[in-house]
């Protein structure tokens, strides 16, 4: 597990700013959940923590008690990609999407492509990914477009708008 450091954390949250508080934010390959519990603090009306590592959930849960957060949340021991298409079916939906997933892999990518084909994010959202410095990410994933790239030593975020195009849109039936 290699946690947010700290500047970058900070970053992030002066970068996004004010559209954090109020959001439904999901922070997707966790890890110890110090964005996700971040965004509460500023006043995300929820967090959905998604971590496949058992150890890594269960310290989700510990820093939410630690950190006095009661209610406005969810840990979730999932494979990020299949909450993903879970999430879809459920209807859920998301402002904020945060990922981190390990370096070097091609999960990243992988996590922006489903996200950019399914209708979990808001339109105008925005979705972060954290990765490898050296690794280049595309400028569209579906309805995902590149916004900006930061760079913090060997951690880029990459910022992501969602635009409307291809959104499925509700049949007249179920209006």
């Amino acid at each position: 597990m290699r946690p947010t450091q700290d500047r970058v954390r900070e970053a992030l949250f002066n970068i996004i700013g004010e559209a954090v508080s109020g959001s439904r934010f999901l922070d997707l390959f966790a890890g110890a959940g110090g964005v996700g519990i971040e965004a509460l603090s500023r006043g995300a009306e929820r967090a959905v923590f998604v971590e496949n590592h058992p150890p890594a959930a269960a310290a989700i849960r510990d820093n939410l008690t630690a950190c006095g957060f009661t209610s406005g949340y969810r840990v979730l021991k999932a494979d990020a990609l299949r909450f993903i298409s879970g999430a879809e079916r459920r209807g859920e939906s998301f402002d904020i999407v945060f990922m981190d997933p390990p370096y070097r892999s091609d999960l990243a990518e992988r996590a922006l492509q489903k996200l950019g084909a399914s209708d979990i994010m808001v339109s105008g959202g925005l979705a972060v990914a954290e990765h490898s410095s050296t690794e280049l990410m595309a400028e569209k994933y579906g309805r995902l477009v590149l916004d900006d790239t930061r760079r913090f030593g060997d951690t880029a975020l990459s910022f992501y708008r969602c635009g409307s195009e291809n959104r499925k849109e509700p049949s007249p039936e179920t209006l």
